[in-house]
């Protein structure tokens, strides 16, 4: 027998081992799926090689097993474009079997690699159809894991509402999963909600009764390391240190990630001991530019470093810092296409969406505004750039299942609106593109106040103010001429007719139409539609609204004919929400967001 590479010769290796010429492969690849479970680890460099030399025959259930066993073995040695190499590998094969259990193995596995090697945009997609083919197979482990993988996806995408939903359905379908626990712990963490993150790591952690395999050791090692963010979150740096102790401890034998893992919660501690500080943030900033090629510690040791730096008054070293890794994450992202592009993974020529979408100060944005500022692309590009942030952000504060048409129905109005009020050509193409950039500027808002259900403070209400002022400055340092009225119209879309709006108070007609109209469209849209912290109006009520604005928030002749143009609307179309929604047909975002919804709403209904 010939083999397709040099293999080892040891005891029971060279019969194990698959070939090409071979007639017994399934056998063999069933005792290579055991030992591969056994964690051999000096097997699975020749059987990665002798598996991928298959080039997909036999296609069985046990040739993706072990596609999947080494996948899952490069993912424990951060190794991820090896490790989507053999993902694809198997999803590939996967999808050629009538088998939904494991199609939705392999997907699972596809998507945690597309994730972790900082592809989250595409893992969504794979995680979905993942979610999809386990309910097929109706097995309550798998769709809790499936649930659970695409909640994290949402979850770092800050789309937190679907991302609880996931969770608590994995909660639902199986109430002792400690990684659901984990998930639930960390949102908790992300959206400032610290005594009930508390709550759920110490229950989750309380579940983990597998002690001895390397997998949930390095499961138990991240709860450590959760629990450690968290009391240093209330100032309890004695507990903290005590969650860290346990992580180094837990950490022997688990492996680079469970050592890096461990390491990230001693230095946590550290940068908040005056002692050893200085010398602790300078190792979390090190170790940040360590986890660039894992996703998931990358973010963890971002987070840390950059709250170690504010809490040590050391904001401009932050930003500084910020734009580095933001580069350094783009450089790794190439690093991993070039050794494994898998089909329907497309490079930007902008920075990724989702890394933007969810930073966590102007410093990732400073990216954008550069690079697209010196970028040749075209208007219409560098527009849908902005559409798509300005939909995460949507995505970011609205109900669970709102599926980001918010913006297309705002410019959409605020077309008509013009045309109702006998705008130029080019008034009514202005007022359209700030219907649909109104809010981009929330991407710059903090988590806590979108997701806050209770009053805002007058402090909390004058941050949130400045998302109009920040969108018209994204805009604008695009250095893009035609743009620039747009950037005004957004800049202006919260003043009012009397005066007493913002940000700068402009009265009348000095506020320009492309805003005055954006003002009342927006309005009306956010009244009859769900909000965190309300329920919708009819619309009756909202048009009642408009009108007694009349005079004071809205410019009256508009509101008169915009009550007009709604009446007539509501007579001529059978859904007016899908009319004015015509424009969002052709989002990958909103498509998406509509599948998830589709996903998710019939499940909660059920259970």
């Amino acid at each position: 027998m010939t083999h397709p590479v040099d293999l080892p010769q040891s005891a029971g290796y060279v019969d194990l081992l698959p070939d090409v010429g071979a007639p017994d492969n399934e056998t063999r690849l069933k005792l290579l799926e055991q030992r591969l479970r056994a964690e051999e680890s000096a097997l699975f460099a020749p059987a990665e090689a002798a598996v991928l030399a298959l080039q997909g025959k036999p296609a069985s259930r046990a040739h993706v097993m072990c596609l999947l066993l080494l996948a899952r073995q490069h993912q424990f040695n951060i190794e991820f474009g090896p490790a989507l190499k053999c993902s694809s590998a198997a999803v590939a094969l996967a999808r050629s079997l009538d088998d939904s259990a494991v199609r939705a193995n392999a997907l699972k596995f596809h998507g945690i690699s597309l994730f972790e090697a900082g592809y989250l945009a595409e893992s969504i997609p794979i995680h979905m159809e993942a979610l999809e083919n386990a309910r097929k197979a109706q097995n309550p482990v798998d769709i809790s894991e499936t649930l659970n993988n695409l909640g994290v996806s949402l979850l770092h995408a800050a789309r937190y509402g679907a991302a609880q939903e996931c969770f608590q359905q994995a909660a639902d379908v199986s109430p002792a999963s400690a990684l659901t626990w984990l998930n639930k712990g960390d949102l908790l963490l992300e959206v400032g909600e610290i005594a009930r993150g508390l709550q759920a790591a110490e229950r989750g952690l309380a579940l983990i009764t597998d002690f001895e395999s390397v997998q949930w050791k390095v499961v138990r090692i991240f709860f450590e390391l959760l629990l450690a963010q968290l009391r240093v979150a209330i100032g309890d740096i004695h507990q903290a240190t005590e969650h860290s102790r346990l992580a180094l401890e837990e950490a022997t034998h688990t492996g680079e990630l469970g050592s890096r893992v461990a390491r990230l919660a001693s230095l946590l501690v550290d940068a908040h001991d005056a002692s050893v500080s200085s010398s602790a943030i300078s190792s979390l900033l090190d170790e940040v530019r360590r986890n660039e090629s894992h996703f998931t510690l990358y973010r963890i040791s971002l987070n840390v470093a950059v709250a170690a730096l504010q809490a040590a008054d050391r904001p401009e070293e932050a930003l500084r810092f910020l734009r580095e890794v933001t580069e350094l994450r783009m450089a790794q992202r190439a690093r991993v296409a070039s050794q494994v592009l898998p089909s329907g993974i497309a490079e930007r020529s902008l920075p990724d969406l989702d890394d933007l979408a969810d930073a966590r100060t102007r410093g990732y944005f400073d990216t954008l505004r550069v690079q697209a500022a010196r970028s040749a692309i075209a208007t219409d590009q560098q527009v849908e750039v902005l559409v798509e942030l300005a939909i995460r952000a949507e995505l970011r504060e609205e109900d669970t299942f709102s599926t980001g048409e918010h913006v297309y129905r705002v410019a959409r109005l605020s077309e008509l609106l013009a045309r109702e009020a006998n705008c130029s050509n080019e008034e009514i193409a202005n007022a359209r593109l700030a219907g649909l950039l109104h809010d981009v500027g929330k991407v710059f808002a903090p988590d806590q106040l979108l997701l806050k259900r209770d009053t805002l403070t007058d402090s909390e209400k004058a941050l949130l103010r400045k998302h109009s002022e920040d969108g018209a400055g994204l805009i604008e340092n695009l250095k893009n001429k035609t743009l620039l009225v747009v950037a005004d119209a957004v800049r202006h879309s919260h003043e009012r007719w009397d005066g007493d709006g913002y940000p700068e108070g402009l009265q009348g007609e000095s506020i320009s139409i492309a805003a005055r109209i954006v003002a009342i469209c927006d309005s009306f849209d956010a009244m009859t539609h769900w909000r965190p912290f309300r329920k919708p109006r009819t619309f009756a009520s909202a048009l009642s609204e408009i009108e007694v604005g009349s005079d004071s928030r809205y410019d009256p002749r508009l509101a008169r004919l915009f009550v007009t143009l709604l009446r007539r609307l509501q007579r001529e179309t059978d859904d007016l929400d899908r009319y004015l929604a015509e424009g969002a047909e052709n989002s990958p975002v909103v498509q998406e967001q509509r599948r998830l919804a589709k996903l998710l709403r019939p499940q909660r209904e059920t259970l």
